[in-house]
């Protein structure tokens, strides 16, 4: 099935702003999330894709830029944490560390255990 984005998509910012959806803009912050992960070309075109499947699905003509991200944020959380946490630290309001650290700790990534060499 061939990809086909509306034309008349506009995203509806935080602040109220619209603006035109822009492919290139969303895969742009979701190349900046994976930079030196190992995710490779396949998987992000999937995620694009799917998210702007969801999307064109979800919405008719307007659509909120926090359901973007939050499309984006399901899928790269199921491929890559650290990518995850990369997008989401963005998006989320971690306005206190321990809100990040508790992220952290919910990835997997808190462990003690690497202390003390190995």
């Amino acid at each position: 099935m061939e990809e086909v984005l509306r034309e008349d998509l506009v995203v509806v910012k935080r602040d109220g702003r619209r603006e035109s959806f822009d492919r290139t803009k969303l895969a742009m912050g979701l190349r900046r999330a994976i930079a030196k992960r190992p995710i490779d070309a396949e998987q992000i075109n999937g995620m694009l894709s799917d998210t702007l499947r969801r999307i064109e699905n979800e919405f008719d003509n307007e659509v909120p830029s926090r359901a973007i991200a939050e499309a984006i944020m399901h899928r790269l959380r199921k491929v890559d944490g650290i990518a995850w946490l990369r997008y989401a630290s963005f998006y989320e309001d971690f306005m206190e560390l321990s809100r990040f650290a508790e992220e952290i700790m919910n990835l997997g990534g808190g462990t003690e255990s690497d202390e003390g060499g190995g």
